[in-house]
């Protein structure tokens, strides 16, 4: 306990080290086994070589199609596992079936219109790829 009390910020930056060596090598670990898992052949639908599309993939971006006031209709980049969208207007998390629906597999409708009147507004959604 002398220790901690004699030389509290050494602790403390072993402990951010570690942490962070934990992390990058979590990190590299995640990307080495989904490069030796994936299944060799073609690009898939992404470009990515072994990966068909986007498959199972945690997606997160920005929703596609025009913030006029009256759209309501927005598409994803890829299909998506039917309630597995999460959708945010400002950064603020949506309600399925209240404030949007899935109305398809690349497609969210909203239940008013995004504005543009002051600021546009900023779509964006997180799903797995389907």
């Amino acid at each position: 306990m002398t220790d901690v009390l004699d030389q509290p910020d050494i602790q403390i930056i072993q402990t951010v080290e570690e942490i962070t060596n934990a992390f990058e090598t979590t990190a590299e670990n995640l990307v080495q086994s989904v490069e030796t898992s994936a299944p060799k052949g073609d690009k898939g639908d992404d470009g990515i070589q072994g990966l068909p599309g986007a498959v199972g993939l945690l997606i997160d971006e920005l929703l596609a199609g025009n913030i006029n006031n009256s759209n309501r209709i927005f598409m994803t980049s890829y299909s998506y596992i039917s309630g597995s969208a999460r959708v945010y207007v400002n950064g603020l998390l949506q309600r399925n079936g209240i404030d949007f629906e899935e109305t398809g597999d690349k497609e969210i409708t909203f239940s008013e219109a995004p504005t543009n009147i002051g600021f546009t507004d900023y779509l964006s959604v997180t799903y797995i790829g389907a």
